[in-house]
């Protein structure tokens, strides 16, 4: 049918041009806190965040069609910083570090959960935030957590 047809191009047409845009990027760096993040020209920014493991740089390379623009492991908590990435000159995409089950002391935990929070509480140019949840895991305390501070600013314990 020609209507077919016309939708079937329209449509290779469109991932033509998502494919353009997210198979031009680059990686900008790896930094230690939000503060460290150099001035980018870019209004624009979207963060992953999620347990250890559930899959946030996986999803970069995805989004981006590339297999190692974002460095992915089999071992837990490998994310230990703020990687950004940046998409056609346009957006900022964040690997966040993940939290759960990875092997690392409990100052290092509280740390990372700290480099989380004030990258997201920070960061003005951060449009969306994208949490991603494992379906075999479920929804832990963080996502139902209001607030990592309580109404006088104090840091609320995540186990809380």
């Amino acid at each position: 049918d020609h209507r077919d047809l016309h939708l079937s191009i329209r449509r290779q047409r469109q991932m033509c041009i998502r494919d353009r845009f997210f198979n031009n990027n680059k990686f900008v760096g790896s930094f230690p806190s939000y503060k460290d993040i150099p001035y980018l020209e870019i209004k624009r920014e979207c963060c992953f965040i999620g347990r250890s493991n559930v899959g946030k740089s996986s999803l970069i390379n995805s989004i981006t069609g590339t297999k190692k623009l974002a460095k992915t492991s089999k071992t837990p908590g490998r994310t230990q910083a703020i990687n950004i990435f940046v998409i056609s000159e346009k957006i900022n995409m964040i690997d966040l570090p993940g939290y759960g089950f990875a092997k690392v002391s409990k100052v290092a935990r509280e740390n990372l959960m700290t480099l989380i929070e004030e990258y997201i509480e920070n960061r003005d140019k951060l449009d969306h935030v994208f949490l991603l949840i494992d379906s075999k895991v479920g929804v832990c305390l963080l996502y139902t957590s209001p607030s990592p501070r309580d109404q006088r600013g104090s840091r609320v314990p995540w186990s809380a």
